[in-house]
């Protein structure tokens, strides 16, 4: 069984209609310079992803998402916090 590989159009697409996850394909790319998107590979110089890959993505988004809330790091239905500390409080601290 061959495996499908899905370009950014298609992982944005993918990802609306399967888990209705709004995104671009600018959004995606900046996630994969930052390490935080889904797994994906380039193939003949386009970054795809299979289903398997966007899917185990979602489910991790939202696992950590309700670690926060269960941890009482985030409220329900509010975004989580930047991992990235504030810059005040680094010019504070030094």
């Amino acid at each position: 069984m061959a495996v499908k590989l899905l370009g950014r159009a298609e992982q944005v697409r993918y990802l609306r209609e399967r888990w209705n996850v709004t995104t671009s394909v600018p959004s995606l790319n900046n996630m994969a310079v930052r390490g935080c998107g889904p797994q994906y590979s380039i193939v003949c110089g386009r970054a795809v992803s299979t289903e398997t890959a966007l899917d185990r993505w979602v489910e991790a988004q939202m696992a950590r998402s309700l670690s926060e809330v269960r941890a009482g790091r985030a409220k329900p239905g509010t975004k989580p916090k930047s991992e990235t500390p504030n810059k005040r409080r680094q010019v504070a601290a030094a």
